[in-house]
């Protein structure tokens, strides 16, 4: 089965393109690259962005800078896609991250009525930048305390199995379970086998189990 994130993840899209209209009085949140690659990259970055956040919330390493070199490999194909030419420097994909790192918390499922920590947009640029244990510590504990959740991962596997059910639930008798498992591992970028078996198994105890 093909499989998207798209949809219950992301907001009206309306709405971020009314965030994305010029504003001569304000100085622009990001640089104007970044927004250039959102324009290019449209929903396949979101989703992109999306999944680089929930394997970053999920990570058993403690270094992440393989994940991140994924994440701008990722980025550069959906670009080449996208039959455009242009090429970017790390720093501007990193702009572009933050930026939709900043949508994705502000809408939908990934949203809460807090305020974000001061400093948080420099903390994830320099985390993207140059990543160290150190610094994905500090930023899974800003985004649980953001969340108001004990622990970041707890969050994303709740918000993971609430999407899977979403997608799964008219769908379940035509899936078999390794159908299923595959679905899952594509809400990330890269994923432990571990996970994936405990979101399946919260899963099935909400729609049953799937044949096979």
């Amino acid at each position: 089965m093909k499989h998207s994130v798209k949809s219950y993840a992301i907001s009206d899209d309306k709405i971020h393109r009314e965030m994305q209209q010029p504003c001569y009085q304000k100085k622009p949140l990001h640089p104007l690259k970044a927004y250039e690659l959102a324009d290019i990259l449209q929903l396949s970055g979101k989703e992109i962005v999306i999944r680089f956040l929930n394997s970053l919330c999920l990570s058993v390493q403690e270094d992440n800078t393989s994940l991140i070199a994924k994440l701008h490999e990722e980025l550069r194909r959906a670009v080449l896609l996208k039959n455009s030419r242009c090429q970017y420097l790390p720093e501007t994909y990193t702009e572009y991250v933050v930026k939709n790192l900043f949508e994705l918390l502000g809408h939908g499922v990934y949203w809460t009525q807090k305020r974000f920590t001061k400093g948080l947009k420099e903390i994830l640029s320099q985390f993207l930048s140059k990543p160290t244990p150190k610094g994905c510590k500090v930023v899974l504990s800003l985004l649980a305390e953001y969340w108001n959740v004990p622990s970041a991962s707890g969050f994303i596997v709740d918000v993971v199995t609430c999407l899977a059910v979403k997608d799964f639930v008219n769908q379940k008798n035509q899936l078999s379970a390794d159908q299923a498992r595959r679905s899952i591992e594509e809400y990330f970028i890269t994923s432990e086998a571990s996970i994936v078996n405990d979101i399946m198994m919260r899963i099935e105890s909400q729609i049953g189990e799937f044949h096979g």
